[in-house]
């Protein structure tokens, strides 16, 4: 996997190539708007470069919950975004502990699928890469 942009302590973006797929690995939810609008910016031109087909939020281990105003943001302007560059699976990984972190992750499940983004969760990455090879190869 290619890594292709880090904020510190609360998120990672990495570029994985057999499966066409952005996977996001949060750590923490409390992120600073500024820190994320910048790092999105390069994630989604990269994704849509790249042709990329899934998006998976793998945030087995995120804590907290996500800001408001960062919540209406992504909501609003990063989450259609995934449609219109092409991503077809919206993939998510539960958290383990955080019950704050599965609100966050719940809604943002149902704006997906009102977007038409199919939506699929996995109980850890190994499996969802591994479905995502088997789609990929029917």
């Amino acid at each position: 996997m290619k890594k292709i942009i880090e904020i510190q302590e609360k998120v990672s973006f990495h570029w994985n190539n057999e499966t066409k797929a952005i996977i996001a690995t949060w750590n923490h939810f409390f992120i600073e708007e500024n820190d994320f609008q910048s790092a999105i910016k390069d994630v989604l031109k990269f994704a849509e470069t790249n042709k990329a087909k899934a998006w998976i939020v793998d945030a087995s281990d995120a804590k907290s919950l996500c800001k408001p105003e960062l919540f209406d943001k992504i909501k609003d302007n990063i989450l259609p975004k995934l449609n219109k560059i092409g991503i077809k699976y919206y993939v998510t990984i539960s958290p383990k502990e955080s019950s704050f972190a599965k609100l966050t992750e719940i809604k943002y499940k149902q704006i997906v699928t009102n977007l038409g983004i199919a939506n699929v969760e996995f109980e850890n990455i190994s499996s969802a890469i591994e479905w995502l090879k088997d789609i990929n190869n029917n």
